[in-house]
């Protein structure tokens, strides 16, 4: 291996512009060498911060390398020759994948007695298969080894999940024969084994450099094993300790923050010593962290260990009493930062609900704030119509429904908008108060007719709409096949939008129609349609797509995944929703596998993805200017505070520090929120006292 291959940077340097500077320092001389040089991340929005990072690293115009993330390497291009030989099979669609897999599971759920589900739960249950059948092939695990796992040593429940997953990992792959696609992961490892067996065989004349990725998938570990004994390869991993004495290094296990990476050293048989470092490393805020996530048997030096009196500095802890106080506690961080030019934050969090209260708040003041985790397509206004259309049709229009229907902002029929909105508000008041008075469409049309002080617009209106929507409830109350019945869906839908002002021009609306039209395309595999599955099937089945805001306006702050945050260091960094459950996150229960199951089979143990959090927190807490956040009440519930929290008060006592140091700015923000909730004057309104004319009152 060449002697430089393997780096680290400094726990405390911003990963993307210290591997700027050192590539510009390498190649910058060889605009040709950087051209042709290829640069693997672990994610795609790390991609174009690394791009940012190049050029203002080099400070002109220059010819970039080829960057691309792990999990959507083109190979094709890469490897030019394999389109000779026809190339990779595409992925399988997601869509059809989950289908298919609930029609297995319907067919053979009499071998699993307590199997007993509504179409949306077998659903969620080919899911969570999906996930299980991509985690086998992710580890190199045959199912085949399910076999071995001795029944007799389970729980009942767990000796019928193992007998029912046999029958299904037997059928899984004859189904998959006469599919075109390949499986997400089968795919992407071969595309990085076909990778790592093409670099080894012929080591490339340009720089190779792999940044960021802990190797914690073993496909990715053998290509970080190949790009390090390349000519010019370059292997740079995020955050190793290399200061640690050897007894704590040692005894690091699978909670360790340093667990990842010192398995992946094991793995490529090289020690500590044998990785540089790029940056300073002389930050105190590492001694302060590596010492409050000492291994377990190392606590005890605690009281010898010494920490210096500036690793707090810059340090901030701030408890709210709940998450509604914390978000907008983390709102004004975020606001107070757009008073200094140039200057950025991020908040890095775990908690999606916290996140969406925080880009609330911010939107109240105008700022639109960058959250690269988006949010689920069927909360976006466009699949909110879309499914409320389904659910009203499938209950034959209750009155709440049926004025959220007509009530929605993008419902507009022939793009008459507003004269549906007076229609509906004429509806509500002259008929739908009180006792429901009719029962579907065909009761609702009646009712319309025999009310006499509806307007004739209204009638117009209101028969319009009935006549867009009569086509799909009558096929869903008929029993007609699921294409045909989410055929007419689509068609209503269209034409009760489409009039909408400004919606061909939403991107939201353009994501749901793609949605909708690949869901169409494999939707003859849902076997139950009545109305009392289609709804939640079909929302089901639409809420793995994810959408994200293209119209940020606010650049300098964003809300960022950890996995993204590894290769951003903004100037003010917060970590928010540090309670356990949720960083670390609550290990959930698998449906399909026990934790013995889990470890007969050699799954790595839940205990290794709290390592790799525990990883994101020590990097993410290097930053100069850091708030760690926390409610003592999350949904009204006493929350406890991340153990990592908890360790490392411990630790600032145990040093004879003043612990409360970290909170010396939390009574102030605090103070900051009252004085903006406070009104400037309180007014009591008199009683409302209508008083309609004798005429107009019922």
């Amino acid at each position: 291996m060449p002697p430089s291959s393997l780096y680290t940077v400094a726990p405390s340097e911003p990963m993307a512009p210290v591997l700027a500077r050192e590539i510009i320092r390498r190649y910058g001389h060889d605009p040709i060498a950087l051209g042709e040089a290829i640069i693997l991340l672990p994610g795609r929005r790390s991609v174009g911060v690394m791009r940012e990072a190049l050029l203002a690293a080099s400070g002109e115009a220059l010819m970039l390398p080829r960057i691309e993330a792990f999990d959507d390497v083109d190979i094709e291009a890469l490897i030019p020759r394999l389109m000779e030989a026809g190339g990779i099979a595409p992925e399988i669609s997601p869509v059809r994948r989950v289908l298919l897999l609930a029609h297995l599971i319907e067919r053979f759920q009499s071998a699993l007695p307590a199997l007993q589900a509504g179409p949306e739960y077998t659903i969620m249950l080919a899911e969570a298969l999906a996930g299980l059948i991509d985690e086998l092939e992710r580890e190199h695990i045959s199912p085949a080894r399910l076999r071995s796992i001795p029944p007799d040593e389970l729980a009942d429940h767990w000796q019928h999940a193992l007998r029912f997953l046999d029958i299904i990992m037997t059928a899984w792959p004859k189904i998959l024969e006469s599919e075109p696609g390949l499986e997400p992961q089968k795919r992407r490892n071969r595309v990085l084994a076909l990778l790592a067996d093409h670099w080894e065989a012929n080591p490339p004349g340009f720089p190779v450099i792999a940044a960021g990725s802990t190797g914690s998938i073993p496909a990715t570990s053998r290509l970080l094993s190949v790009i390090a004994r390349l000519p010019q390869g370059m292997v740079v991993l995020p955050g190793l300790d290399r200061e640690s004495d050897a007894p704590s290094w040692e005894s690091i296990g699978p909670t360790h923050p340093q667990y990842g990476l010192k398995s992946l050293l094991g793995t490529l048989n090289l020690s500590r010593d044998e990785v540089r470092i790029l940056g300073d490393d002389a930050s105190p805020r590492v001694s302060l962290l590596r010492a409050a996530l000492l291994p377990a048997p190392s606590i005890t030096r605690w009281q010898t260990q010494t920490i210096p009196v500036k690793s707090t500095e810059g340090l901030h802890l701030i408890t709210a009493e709940d998450s509604e106080e914390e978000a907008a506690i983390i709102a004004m961080l975020l606001r107070e930062v757009l008073e200094e030019k140039e200057k950025t934050a991020a908040l890095v969090t775990r908690d999606r609900a916290l996140a969406r209260q925080v880009a609330a708040i911010l939107r109240s003041w105008e700022i639109e704030i960058d959250d690269s985790a988006g949010i689920s397509l069927i909360q976006t206004p466009p699949a909110v119509l879309f499914l409320l259309l389904a659910e009203a049709c499938a209950r034959e229009f209750p009155p709440v429904l049926l004025l959220a229907l007509l009530k929605h902002p993008l419902a507009a029929p022939g793009g008459e908008q507003a004269a549906l909105r007076r229609a509906a508000r004429e509806l509500e008041r002259r008929a739908l108060r009180g006792f429901s008075p009719y029962r579907g469409l065909d009761g609702l049309a009646a009712m319309i007719g025999r009310t006499r002080d509806l307007s004739g617009e209204s009638r117009r209106v209101l028969g319009q709409f009935i006549a867009i929507i009569r086509p799909f409830c009558e096929a869903l109350h008929k029993g007609c096949m699921a294409d045909d019945i989410f055929r007419l869906h689509r068609e209503a839908y269209r034409q009760l939008s489409h009039g909408a002002h400004h919606y061909a021009r939403r991107d939201d609306a353009r994501l749901l129609e793609q949605a909708i039209e690949e869901l169409g395309e494999h939707i003859e595999l849902l076997t139950d349609a009545s109305p009392q599955s289609y709804p939640a099937s079909i929302s089901r089945l639409l809420a793995g797509q994810t959408w994200r805001n293209p119209y940020a306006k606010e650049a300098r702050l964003a809300i960022l995944s950890p996995i993204e945050a590894r290769f951003q260091m903004p100037h003010r960094m917060i970590l928010g929703g540090l309670n356990e459950g949720m960083w670390p996150g609550e290990i959930t229960a698998d449906p399909w596998l026990g934790q013995t199951m889990r470890a007969a089979l050699g799954l790595p143990s839940c205990e290794e993805e709290i390592g790799k959090q525990a990883h994101d927190f020590s990097l993410f807490a290097m930053t100069p200017e850091t708030y760690l956040t926390r409610a003592e009440k999350s949904e009204g519930k006493p929350a406890i505070a991340s153990r990592w929290l908890l360790r490392l008060e411990a630790l600032l006592q145990a040093s004879g520090m003043d612990a409360h140091g970290l909170r010396r700015e939390e009574a102030l923000r605090k103070a900051w929120l009252g004085q903006l909730r406070a009104a400037d004057e309180t007014m009591t309104p008199d009683a409302p006292a209508p008083c309609p004319p004798v005429e107009a009152r019922p």
